[in-house]
């Protein structure tokens, strides 16, 4: 239920709303920030890739709501966490500065149960 979250506004219950926040923010932080603590600690370089979503930087409708909002969520966390260990040298060295690069992923369209009809109707 919670990643595939397809409820109106409107219909929208706090637990669902929780649900997907937890799953797509909060659970993209504290990996985040316990794979970057390893990285900083040990110097090692590297990339912590997250995924996102089109809908995370276009309204979609459809019932994507709170999807859509954690998804943008996931792209400016991770615009933000780059930014932070850009400034803080990732590991408080100049050495280290920019050894440490979180980057989006926004993977497009498929067809899908959720896509199919929707895609079909503007073609």
């Amino acid at each position: 239920m919670p990643h595939g979250s397809h409820t109106l506004p409107e219909d929208l219950g706090l637990d669902e709303w929780s649900a997907v926040l937890r799953l797509n923010l909060t659970g993209y932080f504290l990996m985040a920030q316990a794979v970057g603590r390893q990285m900083i600690d040990k110097k090692i370089a590297g990339r912590i890739v997250n995924t996102s979503s089109t809908c995370g930087s276009t309204a979609m409708g459809r019932g994507n709501f709170v999807y859509s909002i954690s998804k943008a969520g996931v792209l400016h966390f991770t615009r933000e966490l780059a930014l932070e260990w850009a400034i803080s040298g990732s590991g408080s060295t100049p050495s280290s500065l920019r050894r440490l690069t979180p980057r989006p992923c926004a993977p497009g369209w498929k067809t899908s149960r959720s896509t199919g009809r929707p895609l079909a109707s503007s073609s």
